[in-house]
């Protein structure tokens, strides 16, 4: 590894959404998201700052510590970026885990993480699981 990252202190998050708060970037668009058909979200920068801090808020709630692992089960939503960013906000490591893996996959990556967080729809769930 290069000696200049040794140390380094970067957070993604800062970099996706913080630096353009302050810019004419913060109302222009920073996600945006087709589902099924006629289904559509547009979330600015400013926007997506704010539930990407919302959802922070519940992960530390929640007792996630900086370096705890988290597994996100979700489809492709913008509440999957969001929690992404949220877990990099604080320092968690997120693990994505798709639908398609099979049974022993999931078991095997899920069991490894402090929180699981998925969706039932469109609305969040989260459990706790500490060993």
């Amino acid at each position: 590894m290069p000696n200049g990252l040794f140390g380094g202190k970067i957070n993604i998050s800062y970099n996706c959404l913080d630096r353009h708060l302050a810019t004419w970037r913060r109302n222009k668009a920073a996600l945006i998201w087709e589902g099924e058909p006629g289904e559509q979200r547009t979330l600015t920068y400013q926007q997506l700052h704010s539930e990407v801090g919302k959802f922070a808020n519940v992960l530390k709630r929640s007792g996630v510590l900086k370096g705890d692992r988290v597994a996100l089960y979700m489809p492709l939503i913008p509440e999957l970026a969001i929690a992404m960013l949220a877990c990099a906000r604080i320092g968690a490591t997120h693990s994505v885990i798709f639908g398609g893996f099979s049974s022993a996959a999931l078991i095997d990556r899920i069991k490894r993480c402090e929180l699981q967080s998925g969706s039932n729809s469109r609305w969040r769930l989260a459990t706790r699981q500490r060993s």
